[in-house]
């Protein structure tokens, strides 16, 4: 879904999308740009109501500061803090400062490219009920824990096994995630900006 054209130039007491957002931009030169398509998908992760966006928020109720429902303030801030990483895809990232957070806001975001964005970012729960990362043997009654790297750019399989307890498991794989976590961000230490190195240092992967 794209935002309509005729949002451009609008005003709070017009129209809006999602009967929230508005544009007081009269620039329609960035109507296809990455600041605009990064706008509009952070709305559609807000205010979205279908399945793919309900999965998305993982039940979180989610908001954006008043600040950046006009486009124009997003746009200027985007202007201001986006940067590249080779030919990589860059993400923006409400909750790496701070994982508690759940608003899309100019002193909490940052961009980060995606392979950091996906690393950080949980998987859903599994059916079975156990924590990530976590699996359970029937037959030795035992648990284990499993945590997926990327090692000389080839997937790679940490699994150990024997755990009494999920939670014995959930300790283990905690423990690899987060060491893989800081590895990832020693290898982008000089392409991200400090703030983003110094979050992903003391990441904590939770249950």
């Amino acid at each position: 879904m794209q935002l309509e054209s005729n949002l451009w130039g609008l005003n709070e007491e017009k129209s809006k999308k999602y009967n929230v957002a508005y544009n007081t931009s009269t620039d329609k030169r960035v109507y296809n740009s990455k600041e605009y398509h990064a706008w509009s998908y952070m709305l559609r992760l807000v205010y979205e109501d279908n399945e793919r966006f309900r999965q998305k928020r993982k039940g979180r109720d989610i908001t954006i500061c008043n600040e950046w429902l006009d486009f124009a303030n997003f746009n200027e801030w985007f202007g201001e803090n986006y940067y590249t990483v080779g030919n990589e895809t860059m993400d923006l990232c409400r909750n790496l400062l701070n994982q508690d957070n759940n608003e899309f806001a100019p002193e909490e975001c940052v961009f980060v490219p995606r392979r950091i964005m996906q690393l950080i970012t949980p998987k859903n729960l599994s059916k079975s009920g156990l924590p990530r990362g976590v699996g359970y043997r029937k037959l030795s009654n035992t648990y284990y824990s499993t945590c997926y790297i990327q090692k000389d750019g080839k997937p790679t399989t940490i699994r150990h096994s024997g755990f009494k307890t999920a939670e014995e498991a959930f300790a283990q794989y905690k423990k690899d995630k987060e060491d893989y976590i800081k590895s990832v961000a020693k290898e982008y230490a000089s392409k991200i900006p400090r703030n983003v190195y110094r979050a992903l240092m003391r990441f904590e992967v939770r249950m």
